[in-house]
């Protein structure tokens, strides 16, 4: 018997000096468990928009459906919280102290891949606009070397 399925969808597109970031988890949990009882559907959303120094700007909360309301409805004021803090200068920190009652473990999953993005996007604009290494020229001393990828993770977190 499945008890759940999971998709996560992602977007990143540079917009007039600002990265604009959404993700979509669409979750399908049989919370039954029995195959004869569907799939209930929840989906947590969120749209980030970082400048081109990845400091957020803002943050909204798109979607929120099957959650328990009355639990989770608080996530969309909380969430304004992070407004202001920047990718690899304390964001991840910030995600950590926002968690509790609060705040909702989904959003608390998701926040660090929405940092990953903004960095990444970043990393593949200035490869774009001014060459392959104009990045690592321009934070060498953060990578020292290292892969990329787990640069990635000490930067978001």
């Amino acid at each position: 018997m499945k008890m759940q399925d999971r998709e996560i969808k992602s977007e990143c597109h540079w917009d007039n000096g600002t990265y604009i970031i959404k993700i979509l988890q669409t979750d399908a949990v049989n919370l039954s468990g029995n195959d004869e009882n569907p799939f209930e559907i929840r989906k947590y959303g969120i749209t980030a928009i970082f400048d081109d120094e990845l400091v957020l700007k803002d943050i909204t909360v798109d979607y929120l459906q099957g959650s328990k309301k009355e639990l989770c409805a608080p996530v969309k004021e909380t969430i304004k919280q992070l407004i202001g803090a920047q990718v690899g200068k304390g964001f991840g920190k910030k995600v950590k102290e926002l968690s509790g009652d609060k705040f909702c473990m989904h959003f608390e999953v998701l926040l660090p891949q929405i940092a990953s993005l903004a960095f990444r996007a970043k990393f593949f604009r200035m490869a774009h606009t001014d060459g392959r290494d104009s990045f690592s020229k321009a934070y060498g001393k953060v990578f020292n070397g290292k892969c990329l990828g787990h640069s990635i993770k000490e930067i978001v977190t």
